[in-house]
This record gives structure tokens, sequence and C-alpha cells, in this order.
């Protein structure tokens, strides 16, 4: 009889523990994180950080406000705050906006390479940034010497006027020849570099705008940041991934 009223202590004392287990994790918090279109890469940064890749669910009793990021190649980058209760299940939906052609074009007309450096071609809008500079460089520098040469060429006037002599005025319009043909070189010289400017900016906007790069209909786990590392691919029939290197 005594082992018997044992056993039916031990069966009440264990369902007891079920039931309380059961209420304490139903008690505890966490936040499911959802985004249209799905895979975007998402981080909560509060008291600790933590990642994850949408439809996300994070079973974690967090407490307090947290700031939220999401990223996703071909969209733009997502921010906002997520107040959370160790007590509560909070869910998050995140609506993505894609990333336009007429939105690089724009940043690559005001700085040359920023609408690259929007759609994650960084080489590339490096490379047009520092073309860019390396010629408007030239055309700073072939400018001012178009601006020496342009003074030479005044004293030489002036010196011409000067003499008084056959010799003097035959060496005065020598040289005067002479810095003419140096001022024409720097103007031309200027007016190269002038279009080469010209070029690569509009090469540059051309590029942004009508070679904008599309994701197709996969989905993209982006990097955040720009950090080098691991990535995935996903689509519906397949999957991807690799290691990328940002520059």
């Amino acid at each position: 009889m005594r082992g018997r009223s044992s056993g039916v202590f031990l069966v009440a004392a264990l369902m007891v523990a079920i039931l309380a287990g059961g209420a304490r994790a139903q008690r505890m918090g966490g936040v499911t994180i959802t985004s249209a279109p799905p895979g975007a890469v998402v981080e909560l940064v509060g008291e600790h950080v933590f990642r994850g890749v949408t439809p996300w669910r994070l079973d974690r009793g967090l407490s307090g406000t947290y700031e939220l990021f999401a990223y996703k190649d071909g969209y733009e980058k997502w921010e906002g705050y997520a107040l959370l209760s160790s007590t509560r299940r909070d869910s998050v939906f995140i609506k993505m906006t894609r990333k336009t052609s007429l939105y690089a074009g724009i940043r690559s007309g005001i700085v040359p390479g920023w609408g690259q450096y929007y759609t994650e071609q960084r080489m590339k809008g490096t490379l047009f940034f520092l073309a860019e500079a390396a010629a408007v460089a030239a055309v700073i520098y072939a400018d001012g010497q178009r601006t020496d040469a342009q003074n030479d060429v005044n004293d030489a006037w002036r010196k011409y006027a000067a003499a008084d002599t056959e010799e003097g005025i035959k060496a005065a319009l020598a040289e005067r020849d002479r810095l003419y043909d140096e001022l024409e070189k720097w103007h031309n010289n200027r007016k190269r570099w002038s279009y080469v400017a010209v070029g690569v900016w509009l090469v540059n906007v051309l590029d942004a705008a009508i070679l904008f790069p599309t994701s197709g209909s996969a989905s993209y786990s982006e990097l955040p940041t720009g950090e080098s590392g691991f990535f995935a691919s996903i689509d519906p029939d397949k999957a991807t991934a690799g290691f990328a290197v940002r520059f």
C-alpha cells in the first residue's frame, strides 16, 4: 500500500513539474521577424546582438528597446526599433524597398562612383571615383600652367612694346611666339582633360542607371555593413553559398 502511495506521489510531482515548466515556457518571451521579401539578414542590437535570416524566430526572453536592422541584396537598408518583453512573444514585419536605377543614377551624378556603391559594386565605384578625381586634378593642373603661360605672354608683349632696336624687336617677337605656343599647348591640354572628366562622369552615370544590377527571382542574404564573409543565396529550386570579399 505504501509503495502504491509513493508511486502516485511521484507521478503527481512529475505532472506538477511538467505543468510548471510549460507555464514557464509560455511566460518566456521572444520575437518572430518576417519580411517581404523573405531572406533578409536582420540584426537586433541592444544589450546583446543577435543576427538571423527571415523568417526568423528568436526564443529568448529579451526585454527592452532593441535597434533592428535588415539587409538584403538589391534592397534599401531597413532600420527601426523593437520594444521587446521577456514575458511576451512579439512579431515584427519588415517591408523592404527595392533599390532603383533612378536613385543609382542620381547618386553617381552627384559623386562619381556613389551609384555603384549604392548597388554594392564597390570596386567599380572606387575606379570611377579615382578616374574622375585624376581627370579633374589634371584639368586643374593644366589650367594653372595655362595661367602661367598667359602671364608669360603678357610679359613678352610688354618687352616687345619696350624694344627700341631692330635686334631687340626680333628677339621679343621670337620669345612671344614661343610663349604663344606654350600657351596653346596648355590650353589644349586643359580642353582635352575637361573632355575626359566629362566623359568619365557621363559613363559613370550611364553605368549606374542603365547597367543597374538585378538579382532576378532569387533571394539573397546580404552581409550587413558590407563585411567580408560567407553569404547565402536562396531561390525556390536551389541554394548556393560562398565567401565574399568586400573592397
